[in-house]
């Protein structure tokens, strides 16, 4: 089996970070290798959305290739930045970045769920009803 890479000999890794909405809900996607040289690129939007309090950021790490120590640095700056800003942070990570995340003991720090879908669910399952919308459900539930 034959590894081919795009990117030009000699430069760093590439990595991308695209917030997005869904469902009312910040979700920091994440596609390429996290480590010493990528860090930053990382660090910056996850740590600017976290400092914006959200409520709840999802963190998707599921197209991630390698994540290197110091990206598991800024995984656990995120989580004390989520705990200061009261922000539930929820990562989605595959089986690679999961066991890097168990060998180096910081999974139980987060909130890991297996796809953004299931985080949402979680999420929204866990928000209250608003006050109306549970009075109409009895009004329904009484016919």
């Amino acid at each position: 089996m034959a590894a081919y890479c795009t990117r030009p000999a000699g430069s760093p890794p590439a990595i991308e970070v695209i917030i997005e909405q869904v469902h009312d809900i910040p979700v920091a996607r994440v596609r390429g290798e996290i480590d010493l040289a990528t860090r930053l690129r990382f660090a910056e939007p996850v740590l600017n959305e976290l400092a914006s309090r959200p409520g709840e950021l999802i963190v998707d790490l599921t197209d991630v290739g390698f994540l290197g120590s110091a990206g598991i640095v800024v995984l656990v700056q995120a989580h004390r930045h989520a705990e200061q800003n009261q922000v539930g942070l929820h990562l989605v990570a595959s089986p690679t970045v999961l066991r890097v995340l168990d060998i180096a003991g910081v999974t139980t720090l987060f909130t890991i769920r297996g796809s953004v879908t299931e985080a949402i669910s979680h999420i929204t399952a866990r928000r209250p009803v608003p006050r109306r919308a549970a009075e109409e459900e009895q009004l329904v539930g009484d016919w």
